[in-house]
């Protein structure tokens, strides 16, 4: 099975979106190289959360299927495959939901874009309406907030 993509276009948006750089090779991902780090991905996650082992056939007929294009997993889930996937699987996912009824909602929701991650939201009056209310007047402090460079630092800091 072929390596490449068929046209210039899914070329440029394969290296450019979803082809991790190879430190070893100094370059970036071929689509093979993608699909194997997908399926190398996958596999590992049902052995070890279902104690399944895919058949071999299986896998080659999935793999050869994803590189001729016959059928494509999830771009987010293929664009993440590995520690970041492993680390936090609201990578994998393109879009979610958050109905904005709590001061939580906004560090929730700053994580899941931070992830990578669309939010849609609802700020329907039977959401809002459970919102703290906020005072109109500001007051001078000395208190220093520090933020975590991170992810879950930068989302916590809303808090």
């Amino acid at each position: 099975m072929n390596n490449m993509l068929p046209t210039p276009y899914q070329q440029f948006i394969h290296k450019s979106r979803y082809a991790r750089w190879l430190d070893d090779k100094q370059r970036r991902e071929d689509w093979g190289e993608t699909v194997d780090r997908y399926l190398k991905f996958m596999i590992y996650q049902v052995k070890g959360k279902h104690q399944y082992d895919l058949p071999a056939k299986d896998i080659e007929d999935i793999r050869d299927a994803i590189l001729g294009q016959e059928i494509m997993p999830s771009m987010r889930a293929m664009m993440t495959a590995g520690p970041a996937l492993a680390r936090d699987n609201i990578c994998g996912y393109n879009c979610s939901y958050i109905p904005v009824d709590s001061p939580r909602s906004f560090d929730e929701c700053m994580y899941i874009l931070m992830c990578g991650t669309g939010v849609g939201f609802s700020v329907e009056r039977e959401n809002v309406d459970k919102l703290p209310v906020v005072s109109d007047a500001m007051h001078d402090t000395d208190t220093v907030i520090k933020v975590g460079d991170s992810k879950p630092g930068w989302a916590k800091s809303l808090r």
